[in-house]
């Protein structure tokens, strides 16, 4: 487990550098929001298998969710972490990870 939390860890720092340059956020504000997106998308996979879900992650093909679907996850997303996804914006979400920046720079707006 130490592993995992040290490589998830990792994998936002570098993340945060690659995805908001020049806009830090805390590496603690992305390895805290990332596992939690994670739990909530397993629960809206219907690709019928088991998938790893990761950064790379793309939301409709990988884990075939449909429209009706998308706006089911956005209001537990909006719930869970107490923001506000507006349309325009989740129209540019494509990855887990798309996802979870998103989340982690509406939450420290």
């Amino acid at each position: 487990l130490q592993i995992v939390i040290s490589a998830v860890v990792d994998l936002c720092y570098k993340w945060n550098e690659d995805i908001f340059k020049g806009r830090k956020l805390s590496t603690l504000q992305i390895s805290h929001v990332f596992p939690k997106v994670i739990a909530i998308l397993q629960r809206y996979n219907k690709s019928g298998g088991t998938v790893h879900i990761s950064v790379q992650t793309d939301l409709s093909s990988d884990l075939n969710l449909d429209s009706l679907t998308v706006m089911d996850l956005i209001m537990d997303l909006e719930q869970e972490f107490n923001i506000s996804i507006p349309m325009n914006v989740m129209s540019e979400i494509k990855t887990a990870g798309d996802l979870t920046s998103t989340i982690v720079k509406l939450a420290s707006v």
